[in-house]
């Protein structure tokens, strides 16, 4: 079994754990869906831990998290959370946790590499394979082959 960010008992729960908390982003009066994202994948320390697999970090919650994050990063405009596609949400949160866990790069650099707008734009031709495959194309596109976007490459290859 190859190396993992952290024991794979975490797994499960930490991404229930940014379902959760993706969730309650959407439901933020104040800041835009997807600067939440990228500000709580930029900027928390939480986060950071929980990437080195630290046990205290792993077991925090959504609350925690939610206070974790520098919302100066954040973009004030809420009106389009609510219309945010619930399915593609959860599908961000596990691929992240997924993608995090399996390849054991740090959740800025994924963030850096797969901001959450263009993660959510890529659930539709992505959604339709399993998630560890997702994770292996989205591998191989952006951190291998170093496209900007899946438009810039093939999904098939």
């Amino acid at each position: 079994m190859k190396d993992r960010a952290y024991n794979e008992l975490y797994l499960k729960s930490n991404i229930e754990l940014h379902r959760l908390l993706f969730l309650d982003f959407t439901k933020n009066k104040d800041f835009d869906f997807f600067s939440l994202v990228d500000a709580y994948m930029q900027t928390s320390k939480i986060r950071e831990g929980m990437d080195k697999g630290s046990p205290k970090e792993l077991n925090k919650g959504d609350k925690q998290l939610l206070n974790s994050i520098d919302y100066s990063k954040c973009i004030k405009d809420a009106h389009n959370n609510k219309v945010i596609d619930y399915g593609i949400m959860h599908w961000m949160a596990d691929i992240y946790c997924q993608f995090q866990w399996y390849y054991k790069i740090p959740s800025k650099e994924i963030n850096y590499k797969i901001p959450s707008k263009e993660l959510y734009r890529i659930y539709f031709p992505l959604h339709e394979t399993s998630e560890k495959n997702a994770c292996e194309k989205i591998y191989q596109i952006y951190f291998i082959n170093n496209q900007k976007s899946l438009h810039d490459l093939s999904i098939n290859n």
